[in-house]
């Protein structure tokens, strides 16, 4: 089971450095979805529910590249891949200076493991996506604060996909 969650973060308008919701109409970056929902409204919560590696995975795939191609900052959250394979799935998105990965899996399901530790003490010069690592992926408040002090720190709209 895999879920892609589109929280309250999902399209944020920042003004003066809050977060404010309202009633302004957004894509979902998906043509169909947007004649099926109508589209979606500045802070909603649209939760993905699928079997492991099928419409949710896909839709984030689509949601990324349509929002690098507005030139929107993405923040992406992963749980579920390493970086390796995630940058591997994203292939050229990965090279969008827009893209910030916020990496749960290495310390999470990844144990801390070597093997995925390694990742980031070989940083890859040429690579212009950003990646952080979460220390404590299961600690909520935690990943609440770095999610936040990301959106804070990015300017314009700022959507995340995890």
């Amino acid at each position: 089971m895999g879920v892609c969650l589109l929280a309250g973060t999902a399209f944020v308008v920042k003004e003066g450095g809050f977060f404010m919701s309202g009633r302004i109409r957004v894509s979902s970056s998906g043509k169909g979805l947007d004649r099926l929902l109508g589209g979606l409204f500045i802070g909603d919560n649209v939760v993905w529910h699928d079997d492991a590696g099928n419409l949710a995975s896909s839709f984030c795939l689509n949601f990324v590249r349509t929002s690098l191609a507005d030139r929107k900052q993405v923040i992406y959250v992963s749980f579920d891949r390493s970086p390796k394979n995630l940058l591997d799935k994203l292939g050229g998105l990965a090279e969008d200076p827009h893209l910030m990965i916020l990496d749960g899996f290495t310390a999470g399901k990844g144990t801390g493991s070597r093997i995925f530790m390694r990742f980031y003490e070989r940083p890859d010069q040429h690579r212009r996506c950003r990646i952080k690592m979460l220390e404590r992926p299961e600690d909520v408040e935690l990943f609440k604060n770095a999610l936040y002090a990301l959106l804070e720190a990015m300017e314009g709209d700022v959507r995340c996909c995890p």
